[in-house]
């Protein structure tokens, strides 16, 4: 491939990375691009300067004029609404027409993550401690950004060429990793354009009790687990990554069901303690006490069967309730949405006419934009019972697949469920 081939084959890749963003965040990334001279100068003034990236460093002063007439461009952008075909088409083929280095291409792909959640499938890997030591110590690991970045690279660096960059989640309380690994041999200087199965995305909490990435595909599987539980061990203390069953087309899920908080633990019918629906608080005075039961009491009295039904079904769901006992919403939030949720049940039964006990094994899976939400709906409408609905059917217990026995849940995926 020529030059000019690879320079047209970039253009048009990069043309449809950012042709996903909205329009906003185009600007955004153009913006923040033209803070960061000379590293993303625009082409167009080096060719006018004469210099190449080398020497970028030495733009006269009479170029910041121009930087700054650019960025008026894109402001000028937001102001007019102009649509997303005109900025891409001047970030692609004006401004930086010889295509994107690298730390613009992971801009565009973390802006991506940031505004489309259900970019990339995400699962969670539970952090536990490994002690020599016989006595038990309950440990939380530490983690900090720029050394685990320096400990990373450093086990990947012998075994292959790797770029680890790293952003802060701009709306949770998260660190992005992204995590590229090249081929041995591979010029990355030819193109920094990404290959999908060699890259992964990281998301560290603040307290990581749980790490949420995207799939490690073969054969960096082993590799990139057993670098990050290297980078995450201290000394005396071994880290060990377990897979959970939890697996969602969205990273919110993830931070909903397994963060630190209360509302992590508390799910499906238990959602109304962790929204302190139940216990009064001890500040509480005993007028609005007294006032509210009775309130409370005077609907109840007035509702319908279907309306206690209804009650009754959310409360199994979880579906949170305002002060005043109304509902809050109708259904539960787009945030706890699984669009996919797979489990292996085994149930003992009995054939009393040959006096003999089997345990057939059958999958049920169910997939939709939110799983649970189409489980609530369909109880409130009597197509389920809701009286008989076990606790892995109303979220309660926080998973996306993993092992029924006899109607309880006894934990993820086995070989022997497998086959």
């Amino acid at each position: 491939m020529t030059q000019d081939e690879l320079i047209l084959f970039e253009r048009k890749s990069h043309n449809r990375m950012l042709a996903k963003l909205p329009r906003e965040s185009l600007v955004s990334l153009a913006l923040t691009w033209l803070d960061q001279i000379p590293q993303c100068l625009p082409h167009r003034i080096q060719l006018q300067q004469g210099l190449d990236r080398k020497d970028a460093e030495e733009v006269a002063a009479g170029t910041l004029d121009i930087i700054e007439s650019i960025r008026e461009i894109y402001r000028d952008f937001l102001k007019r609404k102009v649509g997303k075909r005109e900025i891409v088409n001047r970030m692609v083929n004006f401004d930086w027409e010889n295509g994107f280095i690298m730390s613009q291409v992971v801009d565009i792909e973390f802006q991506y993550i940031f505004d489309k959640s259900n970019a990339f499938t995400w699962t969670a890997s539970k952090i536990t401690f490994e002690s020599k030591s016989s006595e038990e110590t309950d440990r939380l690991p530490t983690f900090h950004v720029s050394s685990f970045r320096k400990i990373l690279k450093r086990a990947l660096d012998p075994l292959v060429d790797n770029h680890i960059h790293i952003a802060q989640h701009p709306t949770h309380a998260l660190v992005m990793m992204r995590i590229q690994i090249h081929e041995p041999g591979y010029a990355v200087s030819k193109s920094p354009l990404p290959y999908s199965r060699r890259i992964y995305f990281c998301a560290f909490p603040s307290i990581p009790l749980h790490i949420f990435h995207t799939p490690f595909l073969s054969p960096y599987n082993k590799l990139l687990r057993q670098s990050i539980e290297t980078s995450l061990s201290v000394p005396g203390f071994r880290v060990k990554l377990d897979a959970t069953s939890l697996t969602a087309k969205s990273l919110i899920p993830l931070i909903y069901l397994r963060n630190t908080s209360r509302h992590s633990t508390a799910t499906g019918g238990w959602t109304s303690y962790a929204n302190n629906e139940v216990d009064e608080s001890p500040l509480t005075s005993a007028i609005e006490i007294v006032e509210r039961k009775l309130k409370k009491l005077e609907n109840e009295t007035a509702e319908s069967r279907e309306q206690r039904r209804e009650k009754i079904v959310n409360a199994r769901f979880g579906v949170s309730r305002m002060r005043d006992g109304t509902e809050s919403h109708i259904g539960l939030e787009n945030e706890r949405a699984l669009t996919r949720v797979e489990f292996l049940i085994e149930q003992q039964s009995r054939d009393n006419t040959l006096s003999q006990s089997f345990a057939p094994k059958f999958k049920v899976l169910l997939e939709g934009t939110h799983v649970h939400e189409g489980l609530r709906q369909l109880a409130v409408k009597e197509i389920i019972n809701h009286e008989s609905m076990p606790s892995w059917i109303t979220g309660e217990v926080g998973v996306s697949s993993g092992v029924i026995v006899n109607g309880s849940y006894v934990g993820k995926f086995n070989n022997a469920f497998s086959k």
